[in-house]
């Protein structure tokens, strides 16, 4: 290459850097400022000590998002925002759920998922041309729990649609409740004469047809509320003793356990059921011999079980103690 040529090609590179804002200085003090990966990693682990301090475990930047309520899905605040403190002194970290309640689903940024919630009511509701479908309202009694065991950095946790990060009741967990509650109901428990009654397999099945009822998913139909509720296990190492020699004693000390709750939030329910479904002539209902005549009435009887089963046993978790019961 000539020189004339290797020239131009310098002055074109100037040219290029000028254009981004790049000269000659500023290049000589960003190599000054460069430092060996040994003392790179030692500046690093500095500010990640006073993050840690700061109870934060995330870049500054995301945290001023947060601040600025600019994200919208709540499932990122559970499970990407943590929030805690590392105490030195005892060499624990303890993580803080109590600043995730105060997202206000009902604030008008919200219309996304709003519109996401009408426009699922609309589709179940399009699909009346081949399904008979039934709905009905329910609202918690006092406070709802689902998915408290679901994996969370936590230890706790809330089901929370994956898209739009809203509390919704999965329909598998409805069917479950509702086949809990007729065998305990009508069958004593006794499974295996379930299965052998003809309106259980019409609803749930066999092992040989599949169940003809179709239980969507539940959404919230209304205003949004999530609360942080505590529960207190006054014998935290009696609990975690798994050789089985620390009694539950009075000198251990309480431990709080925090998790979030949906309260006074009422749920819209959607069953269903194809129209060219044969119902048996014979077919009965559990508690007596009045016969079900077609598939609407037995889409009817099966809401009235539904409305019996979370009124007697509720759903989600820790329903001995009075969650999960609707109304």
């Amino acid at each position: 290459m000539s020189k004339d040529k290797k020239k131009k090609s310098f002055k074109s590179f100037e040219e290029l850097a000028k254009n981004m804002g790049i000269n000659k200085s500023k290049r000589e003090n960003d190599k000054k400022e460069q430092v060996s990966p040994k003392k790179s990693k030692k500046n690093f682990d500095k500010k990640q000590e006073k993050h840690i301090d700061g109870n934060f475990f995330f870049p500054k930047y995301l945290h001023q998002i947060y601040r600025e309520n600019k994200v919208d899905n709540y499932s990122l605040y559970l499970n990407k925002y943590v929030i805690g403190k590392f105490e030195k002194e005892k060499d624990e970290l303890k993580l803080k759920i109590d600043n995730l309640k105060h997202v206000n689903f009902g604030n008008d940024r919200y219309n996304l998922i709003k519109n996401f919630i009408e426009n699922y009511k609309a589709q179940i509701e399009n699909l009346q041309e081949d399904y008979f479908i039934k709905d009905k309202i329910f609202k918690p009694e006092y406070k709802l729990i689902i998915g408290l065991g679901n994996p969370s950095v936590y230890e706790v946790s809330m089901t929370l649609h994956h898209i739009y990060g809203i509390p919704y009741i999965p329909g598998q967990a409805i069917k479950g409740v509702l086949r809990s509650y007729i065998i305990n109901e009508f069958f004593d428990l006794d499974e295996e004469e379930a299965l052998n009654n003809e309106l259980f397999k019409v609803i749930f099945g066999s092992q040989d047809n599949q169940g003809n009822i179709i239980f969507f998913d539940a959404f919230p139909d209304g205003k949004i509320n999530i609360d942080v509720d505590i529960m207190n296990p006054h014998f935290p190492e009696y609990y975690e003793d798994k050789e089985g020699k620390i009694p539950p004693a009075d000198w251990q000390n309480p431990r709080p356990i925090k998790f979030l709750v949906v309260k006074n939030t009422p749920f819209k329910f959607f069953i269903g059921m194809k129209k060219r479904t044969n119902i048996p002539e014979s077919l009965k209902k559990f508690e007596n011999d009045e016969k079900i005549k077609n598939a609407s009435k037995l889409l009817e009887y099966i809401l009235e079980l539904l409305k019996e089963a979370f009124e007697f046993n509720g759903i989600g978790a820790k329903t001995s103690i009075g969650y999960g019961y609707l109304q």
